[in-house]
């Protein structure tokens, strides 16, 4: 098996000396974290992260970085063999320059000082894979993901593939004997056990099977390990349920379901026997969107449940929660966003606990173009930040619609008006919000406003709101700048049969929908041009035909007619140049074009991913502004050369 040692010091000067990016491309530092995976060592954290691996020493408080050898690094699992802090594995996944995407296994036994990268076990992160350990077995270590089970025997260091084949969506180790393991697989009616550390695997068949449903979570009891806690969903209408297997009796009990709610994950308290925790969410039967979350409690193994505390909102999609194994009624929670939620109360209230984290997942940002050092940042899970000098220095905005807004599974969206720079709207659930300065401050206006899958327009500043239903749930608002020019509403939709694009031709006006060039149903659209709101292109094939080209189509009409301009292998949002009508950006990943969107080449971005863009001519040079988790910004000398005559990027 190949491995690789990472030495920080020599990679660091070799970067300082080879990195083409560093004088076109500026980062800026956003404070937060979406924590894939949190680690606990006795009384140290290690949060594995969209921005690498942070340690904390003081209970999530404050974070430091471990050095990992490499930028752009995301840790999906972080585990602390046999629970030495000092002793870690982690399965990474790191993007290289060409923008690739490719999974390993790094180990450390100098608490990240310096790594073991084991990079030709050809992993995945298609799957959810995850490490489970032995406490009396020291060094075995089990790694799963997709049909694959590896085995290493040494911490990490090395690994083999076992025999096994099948899917485990848990493995568990029971303490009763070396090299113990229970697991669970795709199968309803039986367990597999192994008993030789995971070499091989027999099937035990449950005396009735668990509940059919679409997403299942495990966890162990502390104080029997023999003793697994289950909740299932079912997304198609089922009854949610949840409750426990006995391992050794391989029986299967259901918990009273009396609140009407869904219990997303039950998690034992490693300090009181019998008392268990389970995050809960409420249904609104209508709009099937998530309306409440709170903490319920039982303290007689589930045999009855009661509400602990409210919870204001979302964290993650997987609803975890940890007990801290040392110090009584501490919960660790990790979020999408905002590091992590820590209560020491037992789970009545959390407090967001990310200082040093500097990985901030950014979800949209919008830039004044008169300015281009003013702009807004919108994190999540966190209140959006304000800066005026090209973000140096950051503000926090007390908007409360970002707060209302994390209870809902939309996407963020604001938009800013061009002919009124300051002027911005953004909109949620379950109000429409609008800022005159910049987003440093906004006001909220309720009336008429319900939120949801809803096109809202008002005539008279907001005073008053006529609204119009939708089939599908708002995915983006454009428009170029004054009253006179069009707007467009897009969706997000399930449906394959077509896209779907409306337009008013003035503000306020009534929607129709647009037909679409060709009967498709993979569309990738451009903005409207800065210059001509009724100038766009779009890019448009049909998935699953066979050498299927992408085409390319531009309307000078608004969409009511389009004119077919060739072939393009355009692959993101496109965003037409205002400095020059011809240079067109693409994001997924960032680059452009200098024939008016038929040929894009690289744009030679760091950030390889990019989910939003945002371009403007100030000065005759082009502004480019970028997220992929974090915001990315195109320095303006650098953007004016991407103009010059004859220039190829």
């Amino acid at each position: 098996m190949r491995h690789r040692v990472v030495a920080f010091a020599a990679l660091a000067v070799g970067l300082l000396g080879v990195d083409a990016w560093s004088a076109s491309w500026r980062e800026v530092t956003v404070p937060g974290a979406a924590v894939q995976d949190l680690g606990i060592a006795g009384p140290v954290l290690y949060a594995g992260t969209n921005g690498g691996l942070y340690r904390s020493d003081d209970a999530g408080g404050t974070w430091v970085q471990v050095e990992t050898g490499t930028s752009s690094e995301w840790i999906h699992r972080v585990h602390p063999v046999d629970g030495d802090p000092g002793q870690l594995v982690t399965f990474v996944t790191l993007r290289d320059e060409q923008g690739d995407q490719h999974a390993v296994i790094k180990t450390s036994t100098d608490g990240g000082a310096t790594w073991i990268v084991n990079d030709d076990l050809e992993l995945t992160t298609s799957a959810q894979p995850y490490f489970v350990g032995h406490r009396l077995s020291p060094g075995l270590v089990l790694f799963t993901t997709q049909n694959r089970l590896l085995r290493s025997v040494d911490g990490g260091l090395s690994w083999q593939q076992t025999s096994v084949s099948g899917y485990y969506r848990s493995i568990f180790a029971i303490a009763d004997a070396p090299g113990h393991f229970i697991g669970l697989t795709s199968a309803r009616d039986r367990i597999a056990e192994s008993r030789d550390g995971g070499l091989t695997w027999t099937n035990i068949p449950l005396h009735s099977p668990l509940p059919h449903g679409d997403v299942y979570a495990f966890e162990q009891d502390p104080f029997d390990s023999g003793l697994l806690y289950f909740v299932v969903i079912d997304w198609f209408g089922g009854t949610p349920l949840s409750g426990r297997i006995d391992t050794r009796q391989a029986e299967v009990t259901l918990f009273p379901e009396s609140c009407g709610c869904l219990h997303t994950r039950v998690v034992a308290d490693p300090h009181q026997a019998g008392r268990l925790l389970a995050v809960a969410v409420d249904f609104d039967a209508t709009s099937q969107m998530v309306t409440r979350w709170r903490m319920r409690e039982s303290t007689d193994g589930g045999v009855t449940w009661h509400d602990l505390s409210e919870l204001d909102g979302k964290f993650d999609d997987k609803y975890r929660f940890y007990f801290d194994t040392v110090v009584p009624d501490r919960l660790y929670m990790p979020t999408a966003g905002a590091g992590i939620y820590r209560s020491d109360d037992g789970g009545r209230s959390f407090v967001p606990r990310y200082d040093g984290m500097d990985s901030g997942l950014v979800v949209d940002f919008s830039v004044d173009p008169s300015d281009p050092d003013n702009f807004l940042i919108v994190r999540a899970f966190l209140p959006p930040l304000h800066t005026s000098d090209g973000g140096r220095n950051l503000s926090v905005v007390n908007a409360g619609f970002f707060a209302d807004q994390r209870k809902t599974g939309l996407h963020r969206r604001m938009h800013r008006a061009y002919g009124h720079s300051k002027a911005l709207i953004a909109f949620g659930t379950p109000s429409l919000y609008k800022s005159a300065d910049g987003g440093a401050s906004w006001v909220a206006y309720s009336r008429g406003y319900q939120g949801g899958a809803m096109a809202h327009w008002s005539s008279d500043g907001g005073s008053t709101w006529l609204s119009m239903p939708t089939s599908d749930v708002i995915s983006t608002i454009q428009t170029t700048a004054d009253d006179d020019d069009p707007v467009y509403l897009s969706f997000d939709s399930y449906s394959s049969s077509s896209f779907t694009l409306l337009r008013a031709d003035r503000f306020g006006e009534p929607f129709r929908q647009l037909s679409a060039p060709a009967h498709v149903n993979q569309v990738t659209q451009s903005r409207p041009d800065p210059n001509d709101g009724r100038r766009r292109y779009m890019a448009a094939y049909n998935q699953g035909s066979q050498g299927n080209l992408i085409k390319l189509w531009e309307t000078l009409d608004g969409g009511d007619s389009w004119m077919l301009r060739g072939n393009t292998n355009a692959v993101g949002l496109m965003s037409i140049d205002a400095c020059d009508g011809r240079t067109v950006w693409s994001a997924f990943p960032l680059a452009v074009s200098r024939d008016s969107g038929r040929v894009f080449r690289d744009a030679f971005s760091p950030q390889r991913s990019t989910e939003k863009l945002q371009n403007f001519c100030l000065g005759s040079k082009s502004h480019v502004y970028t997220i992929g988790g974090g915001l990315m910004i195109r320095e303006p000398e650098a953007g004016g050369t991407l103009l010059r005559s004859g220039f190829e990027p």
